[in-house]
């Protein structure tokens, strides 16, 4: 209760010192409901049936602004649209759902979909009053920021370009923070601070499609410079490189990308910002301490390998011969994880598969090295990938020594 009269005193002050907007007071549950009810209008009749059933389904405002994320990721504007005014009406006191639904009736604009009940006036209002409630938001900025630049005004402007160097001030490496400035700078008329920010942002940002599609608008793609202070690239090598011998040739060769790094920044090149300088689990062999960052536990039961990496993330793969299922056939079990001592992260991923023993010579002390795991064999693990979200197959052939090819 205490909230909502706070947005409503919030509306009527923003209201009366805004000169952009209407000069009335904003009911913003209103807004949103006329906004929903005209996107559903102008959708064919099953669409509508379908929306208006996933709104029952979900008749909460989380609910409804699950959806609309769900829409916008796969590109459905205006279904995402009447989602967000949902989510809205049913909790108008949401900073972060008031800009979020101004910023997706600017794209429903900008793709020229019919819809008015949320004209530039209102846009610009629902901004103002996210950004009340939600001062240090640079993401709000940015949305009332082109909000503003909708209304073309050289007030409008001018506040635009103020909230969008608080942005950029506040996350540097957002291009698309950086790309709206560039925009409301050439606006301006401002094209020499445009440059120099578009400049400054690609070398925070180099593969922002945003200040690309920013560069191509204002400058058609031409090359740009950078001064040495720019470009700051920093791979933290010394961090990110693990121990041991193999770790200290790849710091160096670390060190030797981050310096082609800035030189291709200095350039105006495209250039990489990081390095992944991380060991890797052995795909034959063992880990040698010294050599690598890590060490391998050999057992009649399995092995266990261990590496630290350069963050001081600890990595472990657990082999494990179970019990003879028939023959020479015994099954395996497999235990990938890691821990980040600094964030207490823990993951663990099993997985189990089967080993088939490799003929030798036939007579009781091959049988017995055999029955006890020491190979040499076969084994072939199963493992649930987590990112296709189907299991893959890890080969490898073992001796008593460890695992010799994989």
């Amino acid at each position: 209760m205490f909230r909502s009269l706070l947005i409503t005193i919030l509306v009527l002050v923003v209201c009366s010192h805004a000169p952009d907007v209407v000069g009335e007071e904003l009911d913003i549950r209103t807004v949103a409901k006329a906004f929903a009810g005209e996107v559903l209008a102008n959708l064919d009749e099953e669409t509508q049936a379908n929306l208006l059933a996933a709104a029952e389904a979900e008749p909460t405002s989380e609910g409804a602004e699950g959806l609309a994320i769900a829409m916008l990721v796969n590109r459905h504007l205006a279904e995402s649209a009447y989602f967000y005014a949902l989510a809205l009406e049913r909790n108008p006191d949401n900073a972060a759902l008031m800009t979020s639904l101004g910023a997706i009736a600017h794209e429903t604009k900008e793709a020229g979909l019919p819809l008015t009940a949320i004209g530039p006036d209102e846009l610009v209002m629902l901004q103002r009053v996210a950004l009340m409630l939600e001062p240090d938001d640079p993401s709000i900025k940015h949305n009332l920021a082109t909000a503003l630049r909708d209304l073309g005004t050289p007030e409008a402007l001018a506040e635009a370009r103020r909230q969008l160097e608080e942005a950029v001030e506040a996350d540097p490496g957002n291009g698309l923070f950086a790309a709206r400035l560039v925009d409301v700078l050439m606006d301006l008329g401002l094209e020499d601070l445009a440059r120099e920010v578009l400049n400054r942002a690609s070398a925070h940002e180099p593969a922002s499609m945003a200040l690309a599609v920013a560069k191509a608008n204002h400058f058609g793609g031409e090359d740009i410079s950078r001064t040495p202070e720019m470009c700051e690239v920093d791979f933290r090598c010394s961090e990110v490189c693990p121990g041991g011998i193999i770790g200290r040739i790849n710091l160096v060769t670390c060190e030797m990308e981050n310096a082609a790094a800035v030189n291709a920044c200095q350039a105006g090149q495209p250039f990489p910002v990081a390095y992944n300088c991380r060991a890797q689990m052995p795909q034959f062999g063992i880990l040698i301490p010294g050599l690598d960052p890590g060490l391998s536990i050999l057992t009649p039961w399995g092995s266990i390998d261990i590496l630290v990496q350069g963050d001081g993330t600890i990595e472990a793969k657990i082999r494990i011969g179970g019990p003879a299922l028939q023959g020479p056939l015994k099954s395996r079990i497999a235990i990938e994880g890691s821990y980040n001592p600094k964030s207490g992260e823990i993951r663990i991923q099993g997985a189990q598969g089967v080993s088939i023993g490799l003929p030798a010579t036939n007579n009781a002390a091959a049988d017995l090295l055999k029955s006890l795991g020491f190979g040499p064999s076969i084994s072939i693990i199963y493992k649930n990938s987590p990112d296709a979200g189907k299991p893959n197959i890890e080969p490898s052939i073992s001796t008593f020594r460890g695992k010799i090819v994989g």
